[in-house]
């Protein structure tokens, strides 16, 4: 099967990148550029929705719109790893933080849930949603994030709970912060790490990397 190196390598990637790693992602990148090739790559995309998860994480919103829209234009044609859905999640949460509403609104009209890792669908869901509050404002995408993270902590599912906590921490600033600083202490590696020191009083506009 020729994508299993890249789903092995994808799957490290996830790792990675969950845990703030960005040197040890960034090496995987250029591992499967190396060793996979470019026309396996260009069946899978992962490396752009993996650089582009990377860049969103950093509070590069523009330079990661432009490698995520890249990457659903290569996985709407193939996406045997089933990252179409992740990556034009995060994608439209990019475009609607960023101003560009109308490619926000059109990536969440043509959005359709994926059926992978688990902890890949539960981080899409929680970018979706936050897409829709930018674009709606009506505190249907804030509720669905608590949804989120309260079903996520149910499940032990620490990681994916603290990045539906992120998200909410740019529309309930307070309250997000609270649960952040209960549960950052429960995930490993460098992105969780960094929460604890938190300054108590955020806004909105200071949130500029998360």
């Amino acid at each position: 099967m020729y994508f299993v190196p890249e789903m092995i390598i994808t799957r490290a990637q996830v790792a990675s990148l969950t845990a703030g790693l960005w040197d040890e992602a960034e090496q995987l990148m250029q591992s499967l550029a190396v060793d996979v090739g470019k026309a396996t790559i260009s069946f899978g995309g992962s490396v752009g929705v993996a650089r582009g998860m990377m860049l969103l994480r950093q509070g590069r919103t523009t330079a990661a719109l432009a490698s995520l829209l890249e990457s659903c234009d290569g996985l709407a044609h193939s996406d045997p790893q089933q990252l179409l859905g992740y990556c034009s999640a995060m994608a439209a949460y990019a475009a609607a933080k960023s101003g560009r509403l109308d490619t926000a609104r059109e990536l969440v009209r043509q959005y359709s849930e994926d059926t992978g890792m688990f902890i890949v669908v539960a981080h899409e869901r929680a970018f979706i949603a936050a897409a829709r509050e930018y674009l709606d404002g009506d505190g249907a995408g804030i509720a669905e994030l608590f949804s989120l993270a309260d079903d996520l902590h149910a499940r032990g599912q620490f990681t994916a709970e603290l990045n539906a906590l992120a998200l909410l921490l740019e529309f309930e600033p307070s309250q997000a912060r609270r649960r952040i600083l209960a549960i950052a202490t429960q995930v490993e590696g460098r992105w969780a790490a960094g929460w604890p020191p938190l300054p108590r009083r955020l806004s909105k506009e200071a949130l500029q990397c998360w």
